[in-house]
């Protein structure tokens, strides 16, 4: 009875413990703010003063100005971009590949282990194949998630002009 327990409560732990958005960011205000905010690489979505979007990965940024890379073509030149052209950036950022199918199988085989043990009363030898198996299942299963999730960040918006 006190595995069963402890195993409830580890469950409802690891389901309570997903991520919630963090507290309000500051965007940054320049360019030079960035540094540090975005990594070379990282695919950007730009607005510019006219409110026309241009979607590519950073290949430079330094001082006033960045080179981003527009589509898949690495031997093209990147495009240069100022700051006094850009109204806001925002970032795309994909989840990391390998914390959902560790959480997933967790879960899986937490929840399996609880199943087990409640319905083998003592009785029976515990074989271990289900926590395998519903651990397996629910760790693809987290996979798939992280392979879909995408966070969009704004990460710069031009200060206003007076």
């Amino acid at each position: 009875m006190t595995f069963t327990r402890s195993a409830i409560v580890a469950i409802l732990l690891v389901l309570s413990s997903a991520r919630t958005g963090g507290a309000q960011q500051r965007f940054a205000a320049s360019f030079d703010e960035l540094q540090g905010r975005i990594r070379l690489g990282e695919m950007l979505v730009l607005t510019d003063v006219r409110g026309a979007t241009l979607e590519g990965r950073l290949s430079r940024l330094a001082g006033p100005s960045m080179d981003i890379r527009i589509g898949r073509n690495r031997g093209a030149p990147p495009m240069h971009v100022s700051e006094a052209e850009i109204n806001n950036i925002v970032v795309i950022r994909r989840d990391r590949i390998w914390d959902g199918p560790l959480i997933g199988f967790a879960v899986g085989a937490g929840t399996a282990g609880v199943i087990e043990s409640i319905n083998s009363r003592g009785s029976q030898k515990f074989q271990g194949g289900s926590l395998v198996g519903l651990g397996n299942l629910s760790a693809i299963v987290g996979l798939v998630f992280d392979l879909l999730n995408k966070e969009k960040v704004t990460v710069y918006v031009q200060k206003p002009r007076n």
